[in-house]
């Protein structure tokens, strides 16, 4: 995360989507990584934990005008790593948030 701060250029929000059923709202924010790659970063801003469940929030690269089939996608928290497609679909609890870095394949 603090590589994150240091080395995101251009970062800007991508979109904000109310879900009525759920009662609250999800946000997709981007940087550029300057060494390389694209940062994501989703939020749930639920205000109710209600019963504490993660909403699944989905996005894609389209949304983050990453180009390709496909990309390495590094959760920034535990550093965990999977091979995405298109859409990429990710639990988040009520006020939390998940941060990524997107490499897109070779």
């Amino acid at each position: 995360i603090l590589a994150m701060h240091q080395t995101a250029r251009h970062a800007h929000q991508v979109w904000r989507k109310k879900d009525e059923q759920r009662k609250t709202e999800y946000v997709l924010w981007t940087a550029v990584n300057a060494a390389g790659g694209q940062y994501a970063a989703v939020f749930n801003l639920s205000d109710d934990p209600g019963n504490g469940e993660a909403a699944e929030i989905e996005f894609s690269l389209d949304d983050l005008e990453i180009d390709g089939a496909g990309a390495k996608m590094t959760e920034l928290w535990s550093g965990a790593g999977t091979e995405v497609s298109r859409r990429i679909t990710v639990q988040v609890p009520p006020h939390g948030a998940k941060a990524f870095l997107l490499v897109p394949a070779t």
